[in-house]
């Protein structure tokens, strides 16, 4: 078995919702997430729990196709973990969500990679971080329209002067 790589890869997002709000969308993934980053994989859900989320996803590359099988352990309120096998890359990572405020939270994540089974390559860490790092931020920007989206059609309370 191949052993998993020593490089720890480690990246941080910061969304501007309360962690509530950020978690709930972070852990709903669906079959339309590469329309969030305009990635070219085909998503499809296999099992959905309060505690689990198994998904794969498939992609076209110049070598062939990609395919990889994630499960994630859902953790409330503020962490999952990632394992992930696929036939070019595995990973394993773990994901934690710190308040910063009422609405601004903080994703940690901390990830391991190694060669699937047709002996992929675990590119180098500089590029993994900055490929990880604006695939988040495009999540952030996405999550924060969303966020405030909900904030808009929310009904105003009246004010004690129009509830007479």
């Amino acid at each position: 078995m191949i052993r998993w790589s020593k490089t720890l890869f480690r990246v941080q997002a910061i969304f501007l919702a309360p962690r509530d709000y950020v978690y709930t969308w972070l852990t709903d993934f669906t079959s339309r997430d590469a329309l969030i980053t305009g990635e070219k994989y085909r998503r499809r859900i296999v099992e959905r729990s309060t505690s689990r989320v198994v998904f794969e996803d498939l992609a076209t590359t110049p070598a062939g196709w990609s395919w990889l099988r994630n499960v994630v352990s859902l953790q409330p309120p503020d962490r999952w973990h990632l394992e992930a096998v696929g036939n070019v890359i595995d990973a394993r990572a773990d994901y934690l969500l710190i308040s910063r405020g009422a609405e601004r939270t903080e994703l940690v994540m901390a990830w391991r990679m190694r060669p699937g089974i047709l002996g992929g390559k675990v590119p180098p860490k500089p590029a993994i971080e900055a490929s990880l790092r604006r695939v988040w931020q495009v999540y952030a920007a996405a999550l924060k329209d969303d966020y405030r989206s909900t904030r808009r059609h929310k009904p105003k309370a009246l004010s004690r002067s129009r509830q007479s």
